[in-house]
């Protein structure tokens, strides 16, 4: 289903917050992180509604959005030097990202389909 940009912002932060994350979203300004721009490598656009994470990892960045189907998805990026201290909690990080996946199914499945009009912009 093709979603409006009011919807993923709502539908964003009511899932980051159902997956303890806060529910800042941002649609603006342009991608500036690595996982912002990755996302528009896979069907996001500079003003995609997206849920920025690292994950409560000091090396993991990661790009919560709704792909042009509405589609939950996620990209990451990730550096780690020898002795890095958060590659223990990896497992953590990935549990925290199938929550929020599912948390914005969740969303989705819960969502009226837009208006024609609604869907254009």
């Amino acid at each position: 289903m093709k979603l409006t940009k009011d919807q993923q912002i709502i539908m964003l932060c009511d899932a980051a917050r159902a997956s303890g994350m806060d529910g800042h979203i941002v649609s603006e300004p342009p991608p500036s992180t690595m996982a912002e721009r990755v996302m528009t490598w896979f069907g996001g656009r500079k003003n995609t509604p997206r849920k920025n994470s690292y994950l409560y990892l000091d090396s993991v960045d990661a790009c919560f959005f709704y792909s042009n189907f509405g589609t939950p998805t996620v990209t990451l990026t990730a550096r780690w030097s020898c002795g890095a201290k958060d590659l223990d909690r990896l497992a953590d990080a990935a549990e925290l990202i199938k929550t929020m996946l599912r948390a914005m199914k969740e969303q989705t499945e819960k969502a009226e389909p837009p208006k024609n009009e609604e869907a254009q912009k």
